[in-house]
């Protein structure tokens, strides 16, 4: 099951023309620069109606082209059966249909197409800024959790609002705003402590089954209100720091302000650890996302691995693809000279990037 066609028309570098699959593992294969990636955003983004890899729209589209499109079929293994589009025009439009009807909000989809991505970027929900790190468990929890998605759309737009009060020095909606940043943030923040109960026993279960290393992983959650288990002590922190806000003029404490620490041992992980070690860390969080999400829902997510074995070494390339939760399709890319053949399945299918082209691979004597 999965995606069985894939539809593009001026988007990316990718020739406009229609692609099918019928295999639950696609390899592409192609030199940098060819459409690979190009093709795996394509994929995502009539998931999530969104890319993975830029939040402007316009960079989707062909250089010259004043419009784009993205088109697909795809079926899970429970039987259900979506056909989507997206198409996007300069300046900003989008326009998103599933199966027929037009989507007027993205959360409207996102438990349609369940996805998971590995890229290159996945490095930043480890050694990047708290506020990188923050994204990636939000974006798990959004994954199975729409309510999780408003409280996050409703905190945001309080924040803004009591923010832009202090920026102005016109406090008197701040009790207003500090109930209502409170009322989404002790939610919010309640849910992460949550998934952290569940989401590190996952995450320590691959750590040990493909990095090898003596000692476990644990994530850390450290919420900005420290200590504060009711609303009420929250609402008492934020209220008790209103003269150092009004100073800085900026809201300096709640959800927004969280940290996840990444502690191997006694130690910050990220403080001694290698650069390959961090983006094995990184590729395996990626990894307890889909199996957190398989185990939530009972279904199986599309894979989308961007070069991601190139990045192991060959010990753990093998322990990495064992270790591969469950999923409805997987889709991989290499580089030519890279020995992929040794991963193939019976359900393996390969294809061949070039120029923007995705055509069928003629020379399985390779094998």
């Amino acid at each position: 099951m999965g995606f069985s066609t894939l539809s593009v028309y001026q988007f990316r570098n990718l020739v406009s023309d229609t692609f099918s699959f019928s295999s639950k593992e696609i390899f592409l294969i192609g030199e940098n620069g060819q459409g690979k990636t190009n093709c795996l955003e394509a994929l995502y983004l009539l998931c999530y109606g969104s890319s993975f890899r830029t939040r402007i729209d316009s960079l989707l589209i062909q250089s010259g082209a004043n419009e784009a499109s993205v088109a697909g079929q795809y079926s899970s293994d429970e039987g259900m059966a979506h056909e989507i589009s997206v198409i996007l025009k300069n300046p900003g439009l989008k326009e998103i249909r599933m199966n027929g009807k037009r989507v007027a909000d993205r959360k409207e989809i996102l438990l349609s197409i369940p996805c998971v991505v590995f890229s290159h970027d996945d490095l930043e929900f480890v050694s990047g800024s708290p506020a990188k790190k923050r994204g990636f468990f939000n974006q798990t929890l959004c994954m199975y959790d729409l309510h999780y998605l408003e409280l996050l759309r409703n905190y945001k737009r309080v924040l803004f609002q009591r923010n832009s009060s202090l920026k102005q020095r016109s406090l008197d909606m701040l009790p207003v705003y500090n109930s209502q940043l409170v009322e989404w943030g002790f939610e919010i923040q309640t849910k992460r402590s949550n998934l952290m109960g569940i989401f590190n026993s996952i995450v320590k279960r691959y750590f040990r089954d493909i990095a090898r290393l003596p000692c476990d992983i644990e994530i850390k959650y450290r919420p900005s209100w420290r200590g504060c288990t009711t609303r009420q002590a929250c609402l008492e922190w934020l209220r008790g720091r209103e003269a150092e806000d009004c100073a800085f003029r900026t809201t300096t404490s709640g959800p927004h302000r969280d940290q996840f620490v990444y502690m191997y041992g006694n130690d910050d992980f990220c403080q001694k650890a290698s650069t390959g070690q961090l983006r094995l860390l990184s590729i395996i969080l990626r990894v307890a996302q889909a199996g957190f999400f398989t185990d939530n829902t009972g279904k199986k997510p599309v894979l989308l691995l961007d070069d991601v074995l190139l990045e192991l070494d060959a010990g753990r390339r093998e322990l990495f693809v064992k270790s591969l939760p469950a999923y409805d399709q997987a889709f991989f890319t290499f580089l030519p000279d890279e020995d992929f053949g040794r991963y193939r399945k019976e359900t393996t299918a390969f294809r061949r990037v070039g120029e923007g082209k995705i055509r069928g691979w003629n020379e399985p004597e390779i094998f």
